[in-house]
């Protein structure tokens, strides 16, 4: 027998655990409360309008196949509840089309698979967003919530959601794609397998990936990700990001906030974005900044990192064989490497601080070199100034030619070898050295093998009118120095 909607109204209203079965097609109002729906193979359309009356309207799908399906809506507790009432019939049930009318006060909890839910909400105001680490959603057992952090929640498999406008809303899918706009408020997902988009957010998202392809745009709030292969696309926003990436790919364009990332076998992209700062742990991971503003620092476990067009402090370890490339940067730059890792580096305009530690680095281009190796190889050329090397076991070569200053002193220690070419005049002269004329080797430059009194070619001077470059050197016994000078 059918019942009138208000009958059915009065006894959703009856009590704590009441339902009511009802053949399709049919319209009730519900209470003002929590709406709970639980459903398979159908259409789910949400309408939240302030001031409406709560409904929901059931109907078969046009051209459907299959005998309509019975549904239950009544009081479970504190909600409303709507589901699929228990049927004896075998066969398949023909797709219902499900349509409900919310007022914002109330939340929402959807879930099911194979559904089709769109969600349309009313224009809400830009919230505070919170830190992202606890769930957006809620628990869907808990009591219902207050008009201003009433929720949404969806847990969706084989299914397909879009929702807009919503505040608070909290998503469990697998094989699902999710498409979220003009929110409002914290956004929580856990996605396994399927796609998530979201457009023009304000508030926190915190998202927890597996093997899914994810895009947020236009997002004002905290980012908190954790993904496990897949990707996630994040692009013209604003707020702190922090996440981990396993085997997956994480690319940030034209954002502004700080950025704390860790990655084990994975991929990542930051492009002309204002990061302050910008941290990266990195285990067997490729790294690629290009045209960021912001203090960096990166730790390198094998991997690469490549950084291009930078502005501002940058400090880079790393070790397991890592590789370092940096070209036009501006701004100090330490580097410490170990471990046969390798640093090529360019067109630096700043101080360059290289520790290396069983390392290779090539310096091409930079304002100021201090430099200290162990077991390590070193090519460095075009640099304005040498403020301190010291090498120990390792193999340097040195183009000193387009220094400024026009004095050096320079140690090399047991095990080393040494070229430096400086640019004519030159004058060289060993102090305090245990070598032998063996362990020293210089053509193009004045030498002195030690304090021998004047010098020769006196101060002489080059054609821009400079005195002669004066390098000083400690030399160990089983250290070689070599010296060439020219025009």
């Amino acid at each position: 027998m059918r019942r009138s909607p208000l009958v059915a109204l009065a006894l959703l209203a009856a009590g704590p655990a009441l339902a009511t079965v009802h053949e399709l097609p049919f319209e009730l109002p519900l209470e003002p409360a929590p709406i709970v729906v639980v459903i398979d193979d159908s259409q789910v359309d949400v309408i939240v309008e302030a001031g409406a009356q709560p409904m929901v309207r059931a109907r078969v799908a046009p051209g459907s196949a299959g005998a309509p399906p019975a549904l239950d809506v009544g009081r479970v507790g504190d909600r409303v509840r709507i589901a699929p009432a228990i049927a004896e019939a075998a066969g398949e049930s023909a797709t219902v089309i499900l349509e409900i009318t919310l007022d914002p006060t109330q939340s929402l909890l959807v879930t099911g698979a194979r559904l089709s839910v769109a969600v349309g909400n009313p224009p809400r105001p830009p919230a505070s967003p919170r830190p992202p680490a606890g769930r957006a959603g809620g628990d869907a057992e808990g009591g219902e919530p207050q008009a201003e952090t009433s929720s949404q929640r969806y847990e969706l498999t084989d299914s397909e959601l879009f929702t807009g406008g919503a505040a608070a809303t909290s998503v469990v899918a697998r094989n699902t794609v999710v498409h979220v706009e003009d929110g409002a408020g914290n956004l929580d997902v856990d996605l396994n397998f399927g796609s998530l988009s979201v457009r023009r957010h304000a508030g926190s998202l915190r998202l927890a990936s597996i093997d899914a392809e994810s895009t947020v745009e236009d997002l004002e709030g905290a980012v908190d990700f954790t993904l496990e292969g897949g990707s996630l696309e994040l692009g013209s926003g604003r707020g702190p990001v922090q996440g981990t990436s396993t085997r997956g790919f994480v690319a940030c364009n034209r954002w502004t906030g700080s950025v704390s990332l860790t990655g084990d076998d994975a991929s990542f992209e930051l492009r002309d974005s204002q990061v302050e700062p910008l941290r990266f742990t990195t285990r067997s991971s490729d790294v690629r900044i290009d045209g960021l503003r912001g203090s960096v620092f990166a730790q390198l476990e094998g991997g690469e990192l490549a950084g291009e067009s930078l502005v501002g402090p940058l400090d880079v370890a790393a070790t397991a064989a890592a590789g370092v490339e940096v070209i036009d940067h501006d701004g100090p730059l330490t580097v410490a490497a170990r471990d046969d890792a390798s640093a090529e580096l360019s067109e630096i305009g700043g101080l360059v601080t290289a520790n290396l530690d069983r390392a290779t680095m090539t310096l091409t281009g930079a304002d100021n070199l201090n430099l200290t190796t162990k077991g390590s190889r070193v090519t460095a050329s075009r640099l304005g100034r040498l403020s301190n090397c010291v090498a120990t076991s390792s193999e340097l070569v040195l183009d000193l030619s387009g220094v400024e200053e026009r004095t050096l002193d320079l140690r090399v220690t047991d095990g080393s070898t040494v070229e430096v070419t400086l640019r004519a005049p030159c004058q060289v002269q060993l102090r305090d050295s245990a070598a032998a004329s063996q362990q020293v080797d210089v053509t193009g430059c004045e030498f002195q093998f030690q304090s021998t009194g004047r010098w020769r070619g006196g101060m002489r001077r080059d054609a821009e009118g400079r005195p002669p470059f004066l390098l000083t050197a400690k030399v160990a016994a089983t250290g070689l120095l070599r010296v060439r000078g020219g025009p």
